[in-house]
């Protein structure tokens, strides 16, 4: 009587099923992109034509390319910060995150595509186009024989803050991140988490319209890194625009009113962060069955059919649980039907302890968006050696200097 009204089940869907159905994630990431693109076109166009970008536009940036020798590391990525905005670039190592600050900041050369912030290019305008950005990079960004006070100082100086003011606003930033115990340090002498604070200070002082900053919790104990997400905010919602760079889903949920994935030097996906969330996250089913014997074993696998075959599309998922079943459930699949099918299948077979279904996390769509397609990283080695072979250089310079080491 169960297997009958089971298999009835199984037939009625069936029925409901278009043969021809389109993978509907995957047609919604390329529009999203390719929106972005048509706007960023129309946007550089009205440049040209005008000489100045929208008010509400802080960055655009074109068709952005960066080459090392034969591999592309940045494949032609547009897209726009607006006002009162953090837009962030989201993506796992060597994703070409860092790379396109480094572009932006004049660090590294870009290849082909242009940046304009306000009425100023990345290529032609340099100096004043770097001259509306507060710059915090990954790593350095400081000056090591300094303090912390006479770096910051330095920077309120090139930035115009009037002289009177200069101790003024050194003390007030140096006060967010509680420094006065290190305001008369060197740098080379502070840990690691130290100089990211200062180096984070140094983009915030003299209120430059436009931050970027490159991974910026990176060293950063938890109570900092929750008065840096405030202090961010703040300046977000008095007019600033943010350009991070993250691998953190913290800092994207945290900051990020705008989010892109970065993956092999290309955006995936691009999109308001909630939005990016609902379309992308399948729904996941579990299936907790009791411990198996032989017996519930043969069960298990009539159960696994049971499923597969009822909604076509849904995905079985490899899963740690012990005694799980984990399905993942495209979005043309009705819920209902399958809460339906599982209640009438439990009825039936003892081996079904318990089932669920579960929204995923954004952490989840995120790796799962950049496992896919995922090769071995074979990625401008040479260029990250010669990096690391100057960076050896500079640190083997700084000691002779330090100990009058003849080498």
């Amino acid at each position: 009587m169960h297997f009958k009204k089971i298999t009835n089940s199984i037939a009625i869907l069936k029925k409901k099923k278009n043969p021809e159905l389109i993978d509907e994630s995957i047609e919604s990431m390329e529009k999203q992109i390719l929106e972005e693109k048509q706007k960023c076109a129309e946007l550089m166009k009205e440049f040209e034509e005008t000489g100045q970008l929208r008010s509400e536009v802080s960055i655009l940036v074109q068709n952005l390319t960066k080459q090392y020798g034969k591999q592309m590391v940045i494949q032609g990525v547009d897209f726009t910060v607006n006002q009162k905005e953090c837009f962030g670039l989201l993506g796992m190592n060597s994703t070409g995150k860092s790379t396109i600050l480094k572009i932006l900041t004049g660090e590294t050369n870009i290849t082909k595509g242009n940046a304009i912030i306000q009425k100023y290019y990345l290529d032609n305008n340099f100096d004043q186009f770097s001259g509306l950005v507060g710059y915090c990079p990954q790593y350095g960004g400081l000056n090591e024989y300094l303090t912390g006070r006479q770096n910051l100082t330095f920077f309120a100086i090139i930035r115009g803050i009037p002289y009177k003011n200069i101790q003024r606003e050194v003390d007030k930033w140096m006060d967010v991140f509680d420094l006065l115990d290190f305001e008369n340090v060197q740098i080379y002498k502070c840990s690691w988490g130290i100089q990211k604070k200062i180096c984070i200070l140094q983009c915030l002082i003299g209120d430059l319209p436009i931050l970027y900053l490159d991974s910026p919790t990176i060293g950063i104990d938890a109570l900092s890194k929750n008065v840096l997400f405030d202090v961010l905010n703040q300046s977000r919602e008095m007019g600033r625009s943010l350009l991070i760079t993250t691998h953190s889903i913290e800092d994207v949920e945290a900051l990020c009113l705008r989010v892109s994935i970065l993956r092999e030097g290309k955006f995936i996906i691009i999109g308001n962060f909630e939005d990016l969330k609902n379309m992308y996250g399948n729904v996941i089913l579990f299936v907790t069955l009791n411990n198996l014997n032989q017996e519930l074993n043969e069960e298990t696998k009539f159960i696994k059919y049971i499923i597969i075959e009822s909604f076509p599309g849904i995905i079985l998922k490899e899963t740690s649980l012990e005694n799980t079943l984990t399905f993942e459930i495209p979005k043309h699949i009705d819920y209902n039907n399958v809460l339906t099918l599982l209640r009438d299948l439990s009825a039936k077979y003892s081996s079904i302890n318990d089932f669920s279904l579960n929204q995923p996390t954004f952490e989840q769509i995120f790796i799962e968006l950049t496992k896919q397609g995922e090769k071995p990283i074979k990625r401008y080695v040479f260029f990250h050696f010669v990096q690391y072979l100057r960076e050896m250089v500079n640190y083997l310079l700084r000691i002779r200097r330090l100990f009058q080491i003849d080498f």
